[in-house]
């Protein structure tokens, strides 16, 4: 019997969502078990990290730019996984966002050291399913963007 691994995805476009599953449905087989839960903007992805709906987690997507839940000074996916961190401190950070701005992304690795940071402009299928993969194994992944931003600072 496998033990599932519970992974929250946290993501304001419906489509982008339902990818993310199909990827992840993709990559799991006998061995695997997942259970996945979603969240559309900050105030459902607080509520699933620390929030009423409290869960544990064994792996989280955040995009980075999402409707704010400001009560509670979450106003990104970045707020999200610093959040997690600190509910969850073993839970391993996928964060995804179409900024690539060198700025931002040392930001993003000096502040969350996320397990993985992709440039949604990188994202293909097969990428998003080596990422997992990675990810599942203990190495962490960047996007090729990522890689020769941070090779520029």
């Amino acid at each position: 019997m496998t033990i599932p691994t519970n992974i929250l995805i946290v993501d304001d476009h419906p489509f982008i969502i339902e990818a993310y599953k199909n990827a992840i449905s993709k990559y799991a087989g006998e061995e695997l078990e997942f259970n996945i839960t979603q969240a559309g903007d900050c105030k459902s992805g607080y509520d699933y990290i620390a929030g009423q709906h409290k869960k544990h987690f064994d792996i989280a997507f955040f995009d980075i730019s999402m409707p704010e839940y400001a009560e509670k000074g979450i106003y990104s996916g970045e707020d999200l996984a610093l959040l997690m961190r600190a509910e969850a401190p073993d839970c391993k950070i996928i964060l995804l966002t179409m900024h690539a701005e060198l700025l931002k992304i040392n930001n993003i690795i000096k502040n969350i050291n996320p397990n993985g940071l992709i440039i949604k402009n990188d994202l293909t299928f097969d990428e998003l399913i080596l990422a997992f993969d990675k990810i599942i194994k203990n190495e962490s992944y960047y996007s090729q963007t990522v890689i020769k931003l941070v090779g520029q600072s």
